[in-house]
Formats: C-alpha cells, structure tokens, sequence
C-alpha cells in the first residue's frame, strides 16, 4: 500500500502522523526507491515506475495540483500506481484537473 503525497514535505508529515499508530511506515526518498511491505508514503515525482495494490492519494485539492503541466504530469504518475484500488482524498475542492 501506498500513500502518496506531491512532495517530500507533505510525505513527511503523513508518515509522521501515520508512525503515531503504525509501526510498518517508511518514507521513501531519493535513493530509497525499494517497497518493503507495509506502508509506503511517496512523493508524487518518485513514484514513476512503482507499483501499489492500494494507492492513496492524499490531498489532490485544486490548490496542490492546479492545472499546469507539471501537476498533470504528477497526478497522472500517482493515479497510476495503483494496481488494484485507487481513493484520492481531498480537502475543499478537488483539483479540476480531476475528471470526476
């Protein structure tokens, strides 16, 4: 499973929140590109080439990904790590660059 944030800022903070009440967490950065079981928080740039049963996609509101090329290219990576279950959260308004 992972839980996957826009950037290394936002990804630690979710696996700051989550160690609170999971021991299997791991923050994957730069040169840790290796799932292990467990818990994976990801920023979104490093998910290229990563795959999930379960993906989370924490906070696509229309604040974190607006619609440039950048952020379509992120959230695009993101949606499609997940093999089997996708559930993107958001808070306010979810990003327009989602369609639904």
């Amino acid at each position: 499973m992972a839980i996957i944030g826009k950037d290394i800022k936002e990804c630690k903070e979710i696996e700051k929140q989550i160690s609170k009440i999971r021991e299997d967490v791991k923050l994957i950065q730069g040169k840790d590109s290796k799932y292990n079981a467990g818990i994976s928080v990801v920023p979104s740039y490093l998910a290229k080439g990563l795959e999930f049963d379960c993906v989370i996609i924490a906070n696509a509101n229309n604040e974190r990904y607006s619609n440039n090329s950048l952020d379509i290219k992120l959230l695009y990576v993101a949606i499609t790590r997940a093999m089997s279950k996708l559930d993107i959260f958001y808070t306010n308004t979810k990003s327009k660059i989602l369609p639904c």
